[in-house]
This record gives C-alpha cells, structure tokens and sequence, in this order.
C-alpha cells in the first residue's frame, strides 16, 4: 500500500534525523531522496520482504563496509569542484555550457556515471565518485557505533508517530548508515582535495548532499542550482543546503522565499537547457517520430507515477474522437513502452514513443498541443509557445498543475470528454490571445534568462562566488578542518 506523509512531517523527520551530529554533520539533510520518493510521493517499497532485505543490507554495510579503492590525487586547492552525476539530456544541456563558459577558471569535475568524463573538454580533471569518496573504516565505525542507538530510538519514534509502515524503520536506518559513510567519505575528500567552491546540480541529492553538508562543516563554500521544477511548497529544495542557489526565475525565488530562504542567498540566473527556439524541424520531428500528416498533433508527456497511467487512457480516448488529429504519447525516461502494450492496441492510431527516441524539442516541435500532470513538461511548452492543457480528474490541483493553470491560463480538463472539447476548441480558433498573454507573462517571470544568455549569466554568479571565495582568511578553513 503507498504511504504519503502528512503535511509538515517530511521536515520534522529531518530535523529529528539531524541529531545526534555524525563527525559534525547533520545527517539527516542528506535523506532528501528517500524522504520524497519513497514517502512523500508515496512510492516506498513497504513489502516483507523489502524489509528483511534492509534488514540486510544493514548488517552488511555495518559489518563490512565498502571502502573504495584509492583513487588518483588530482589536489584540487584553488579549484571549482562542479558535481555532474550522469549524462543525461537534461544534465548535460545545463552542465556544458556552464562548465565551458568557466574556462577562466581553473575547475573540475566529480562525477557517477562514467560517460560523463568522456563530455568533458581536454584538461579538466574529472573524478570518480566511488575513488573520491573513499572513507577510513575503522573512524567511521567508531563515530557509527556511538550514533546508531540514538538513530534508531528516534526512527521508531518517529515511524509511529506518523504512522509509517513497519518497513520504514529498516529503510531509514539503512538511509543513516550509507549516508554517514558518504559524509565520512566526502570529509576525507574534501581535507585532502581542498577546492576553492562547491557547485552541485542539485544540493539535496543523495550523494551531492552529502557534499555540501561536509563541505559546510570544513568553511568551503557551495553555490546549488536549479535542476527542475519547484513547486509551490518546495520540498526537495528547501530547506538550503548550499550557501547559495541560483534559480530560474523570481517565480521560483518567490517560492523559496516564501518558504523561510534568506532572499540574499537566492540568485536569478535562468536555464541554459532552456531556449524558446526550436533546433529541429517540426516536419523532420514528425517523421521521425512515426506520426501521420495531420493538421493538428496533441502530444502526452507521462509522469513516473502508477496512479497516472489512466490518465494516458483518457489521452488516447480524446484523441480517438477527434478527426484529423494525431497523437503522440512520449514516456518518462523511467517508462517503457511494454508497461503500455495493451493500451497502444486499443489505440493504434496513437504514436507511443521512447524517451530516447527523439529529444524533448523534438516532439514539442513536432507538436501542436501538449497535455500533462504533474509534469515540467507543461511549462517546457509555454516556452516553446506551445499552448499546455492539463488533464487531471482531481478538482483541487496542487504542485506545478496548479501552477499552470491558475498562473499560465492553462485549461483543465478533468475526462476524456473535457479533452475532446479543448482539442476541438484549439483545432477550430485556436488559442485565444488573452491565454497567449497570460502565458506569456508566466514564462517571463518563470525563467529571465535563456540558453546560451543563461549559461553567461550563472557563471558570473558562479565567478562572484568564486572570488569570495579566494578573499577568505586560509586560517579559517584550516580551524574548520
């Protein structure tokens, strides 16, 4: 059964998870991944047999922990250390032009996934996380040892006092233990690499936390930025790891000030991922895609959600009752087309299409009109001046459908039926110029800077920090560390 906590708790779990101190650090910032994925958005594995298996791998890490092998010393001193997990679409068209764009600065680059090394240019030294992170054994387990007892009276408490499912308590202890070793992991790093500034794609993911709570402890500054979405109460960005973040937009920076952020430590620096231009050809991008000649094309963008896989139903109904209409459902990275083979051959007229397939311009090119929930999608498609619909059954909306609506001027369909009327309203007038207006509004004060302006922007910001940085008094690292 999904569990989703209350309203508050995610951030009261956190603060009770953040004593006692692990080595100095507060460990229970660096949960945010599991927090939000497995209870706040209600995905959590709560099975028996999940939870013998955390049982499990408890004992493992505890009795035998796996220490990395020594690695190379690149010797970092002077140096922007920028975090770039893997190469994806998303990360690498935010990452490259900002790493690029800092080649005035001595910088390098940590990373997970292997391919990452191979997008770098000639002379930037990229580390590996599983040689970067390497930790002592012996003071982890003495500084585990003393913590654990208290971690784990705290989650029992704190499991039932939300009601949690008895497998969380596994779940979070397992959470405590590898992210005390990655702490002590990226302590040791840190002492020995000593870079000047942190800069992270995402300071409150599962390894990168870790990062900037060590590098906090030892006086190194970090500066986060804006990866996706925020939302209107924004979980998973707040509360600020970093000492600084640079956001998209003052849409965003409102949020996160609202939220108790010092405005100083937000910065304004847009997305270089984003462009209002298309780089392809919508006619090449319907070929590609598979799709009929059709005056008008309605594209779905799927969620990593269970619950939403109706609503694709509905997508594929709407479309089937419009004439002269194409449609195209592109999946999540975390999709696969076998999930919905049964629904592609009850609507074979409807084009269901691989992330990898073709590139998220691609198929907004390629589109007329694009539907979503709960998807970044929708605001990805005002930019493009694509007109968004969101197609939720729920009345009351939260998150960034609700955004889209009662910010953007989006139309909410909440059936099938309600799609068909949008669709065949659009493909009659199309959008009305108050809609284009309001969108239009929305998208300025969504993201100010785009592209390659984008790119220049953040990495000023991230030069300024760096300078700061260099003004500071080397006793005081040598005290914090």
């Amino acid at each position: 059964m999904p569990h989703k906590l209350p309203d508050g708790a995610f951030r009261e779990i956190e603060r009770e998870l953040s004593e006692p101190l692990f080595m100095g650090v507060p460990v229970g910032p660096a949960l945010n991944d599991a927090l939000v994925v497995k209870l706040v958005d209600g995905h959590g594995d709560w099975s028996r047999r999940e939870h013998w298996r955390n049982r499990a791998r408890v004992t493992r890490n505890r009795l035998m922990p796996q220490t990395a092998s020594p690695g190379a010393n690149p010797g970092l001193t002077g140096h922007i250390l920028i975090t770039w997990e893997k190469s994806t679409p998303r990360w690498d068209e935010l990452l490259q032009p900002i790493v690029s764009e800092l080649a005035d600065l001595d910088r390098a680059v940590l990373f997970r996934g292997p391919e990452v090394a191979g997008l770098l240019q000639h002379g930037i030294p990229a580390l590996d996380w599983k040689n970067f992170a390497r930790f002592p054994a012996k003071a982890w387990k003495e500084e585990y040892s003393r913590c654990r007892p208290k971690w784990e009276d705290r989650v029992k408490r704190l499991v039932a006092r939300f009601g949690m499912p008895k497998a969380a308590t596994e779940m979070l202890n397992l959470e405590l233990l590898l992210s005390s070793q990655r702490i002590a992991g990226c302590l040791e790093a840190l002492r020995r690499e000593a870079p000047e500034l942190i800069v992270t794609e995402y300071d409150r993911n599962y390894l990168w936390s870790c990062l900037v709570l060590a590098a906090k402890q030892l006086g190194i500054p970090s500066v986060t930025l804006q990866h996706g979405v925020i939302e209107q109460d924004p979980i998973g960005f707040s509360p600020l790891l970093a000492d600084s973040i640079i956001v998209w937009g003052e849409f965003d920076r409102d949020k996160l000030v609202t939220a108790g952020e010092n405005p100083e430590r937000i910065l304004i620096g847009g997305c270089p991922r984003l462009t209002r231009e298309f780089s392809s050809d919508p006619s090449r991008s319907r070929a590609k895609l598979g799709l009929e000649p059709a005056p008008t094309t309605v594209m779905y963008a799927t969620s990593p959600v269970p619950e939403f896989i109706p609503d694709v139903e509905m997508f594929c109904d709407a479309v089937d009752a419009v004439d002269d209409v194409a449609g195209l459902v592109r999946l999540h990275p975390s999709d696969s087309l076998a999930k919905y083979e049964s629904m592609r051959q009850r609507h074979p007229q409807v084009v269901f299409s691989e992330n990898s397939a073709a590139s998220l311009d691609e198929c907004l090119a390629a589109a007329s009109l694009v539907v979503v929930r709960s998807s970044g999608v929708g605001s990805d498609a005002l930019i493009k001046k694509r007109p968004a619909v969101v197609l939720n059954p729920n009345d009351t909306l939260v998150g960034h459908d609700l955004d889209l609506v009662e910010t953007a001027g989006c139309l909410h369909a909440r059936s099938a039926a309600d799609l068909v009327e949008v669709i065949r309203c659009f493909v009659n007038s199309g959008p009305t110029p108050a809609s284009v207006e309001k969108a239009e509004r929305y998208v300025g004060r969504f993201c100010a800077y785009f592209g390659d302006e984008a790119a220049v922007r953040t990495a000023s910001l991230i030069r300024e920090s760096a300078q700061e940085a260099g003004q500071e008094s080397p006793s005081k690292r040598e005290v914090s560390a």
